[in-house]
């Protein structure tokens, strides 16, 4: 109901949720785009070239590995006729090598790109934040 009303009064910059209101009333859409801008106005960016290589490769291996194999199918395990075993499919075929690549390339510092906190951290962290620990999931009771 609240989405609508602020799709119906244009608070929505791309028809969608998230959105990030500034200060100034501007409104920002889609989560990269304002975790960058948080990233950019709060210094969560690393000064380390290779480091914030290693922080992007991170995050692709989750995003873009998860996103593009992973969720279709487990937002499709939803409808099948035997959801656990559609899950436990999916995370055995892609969320198993997905771990494995992220502990062999995981760094031994307190963060993905070194000492300091960055938003590869929260970038990368999302997927367990969202996906995995979020209570609301629908996929949450069977795995």
């Amino acid at each position: 109901e609240q989405i609508g009303k602020m799709k119906d009064e244009g608070k929505l910059p791309f028809g969608q949720v998230p959105v990030l209101e500034l200060d100034d009333g501007t409104m920002l859409g889609q989560s990269g785009a304002i975790l960058s801008y948080i990233a950019a106005k709060y210094n969560l960016g690393s000064d380390d070239p290779m480091a914030t290589y290693k922080g992007e490769s991170m995050v692709d291996l989750m995003s873009l590995d998860f996103n593009t194999k992973a969720f279709p199918k487990l937002m499709a395990a939803q409808k099948a006729e035997n959801p656990a075993e559609v899950v436990d499919g999916v995370l055995t075929e892609h969320f198993d090598s997905i771990l494995k690549s992220v502990n062999a390339n995981m760094p031994t510092t307190k963060f993905l790109t070194g000492d300091k906190l960055t938003v590869h951290d929260f970038r990368f962290s999302y997927i367990f934040v969202s996906i995995v620990k979020n209570p609301h999931n629908p996929l949450k009771a069977v795995w």
